[in-house]
């Protein structure tokens, strides 16, 4: 059994020890426990196909082979015929195995035994639909912000700027937090351990900060606006840049080990 990314920009592929590991610790973590519990008789060879299902705020479901609904992207070893009988002959490779319905916010684990072939496909990601909504509307209010400084309307571009860059943020959360914080300044403490860590564009944090820092004056009026129209410029640039790596990250595929 090997491993790789479905996505032509994955890295070095696992190696076999992974591959075994992670296999392993899918029947451990879910599948027996799942036999176990439902009292069924079966043993590990029994298992052709399943599917671990993690939806947000809910204890995993696993389902276990005719149970377990999940489509197979594979590549042919010939032409073949639309409606034409299709064997495992005629399959070349297993490019990529996902589930067929599940809620789109929720995490899964999928394994399939097609031929000698074992696959196991995950992501861990919960609440990307989520995610994905909150991006298209930071992408909303960085374009309002854009608008907002041509029209050198400071405040609006910085409190929409600010909106922009926070939603990112939450986005970011919900794929790892199905309750995140709902207080600013925690977002903007996570956000900055979140570029430390690699996620975020350079400079991100400091830009998410400035921002945060600025909304008394740019929004309430508590002051003057210390922030160039130069200065909100580059910032809605770094939030545009966080909206798109952002994206990236979600679109990413997840692992298929064979």
């Amino acid at each position: 059994m090997i491993s790789r990314m479905t996505d032509q920009s994955a890295p070095d592929m696992p190696t076999p020890e992974f591959s075994a590991s992670l296999l392993d610790q899918v029947f451990r973590l879910w599948i027996e426990p799942a036999i176990a519990e439902n009292g069924a008789e079966l043993v590990r060879s029994d298992v052709v196909k399943a599917l671990v299902v993690m939806a947000p705020l809910d204890a995993p479901t696993v389902y276990l082979n005719d149970d377990a609904g999940l489509i197979a992207h594979a590549r042919a070893a010939r032409s073949i015929d639309a409606g034409q009988e299709v064997t495992l002959d005629d399959i070349s490779s297993i490019e990529g195995l996902v589930p067929s319905d599940i809620d789109p916010n929720a995490a899964w684990v999928a394994l399939a035994k097609i031929g000698e072939e074992i696959v196991v496909a995950f992501d861990f990601r919960r609440n990307r639909q989520t995610a994905t909504s909150l991006l298209q509307r930071a992408t909303e209010f960085v374009a309002a912000a854009e608008s907002s400084l041509e029209r050198e309307y400071l405040g609006p571009a910085i409190e929409n700027g600010f909106a922009a860059a926070e939603l990112t943020v939450k986005a970011e959360m919900f794929l790892i937090d199905d309750r995140p914080t709902q207080i600013h300044h925690e977002r903007v403490t996570w956000w900055s351990e979140w570029e430390k860590l690699g996620n975020a564009p350079p400079g991100a944090a400091e830009v998410l900060q400035r921002l945060y820092v600025e909304r008394g004056a740019s929004r309430y009026g508590d002051g003057p606006i210390s922030m160039s129209a130069e200065d909100v410029h580059i910032a809605l640039d770094s939030v545009a840049a966080m909206i798109d790596l952002a994206k990236k990250r979600q679109a990413t595929a997840a692992w298929v080990n064979r």
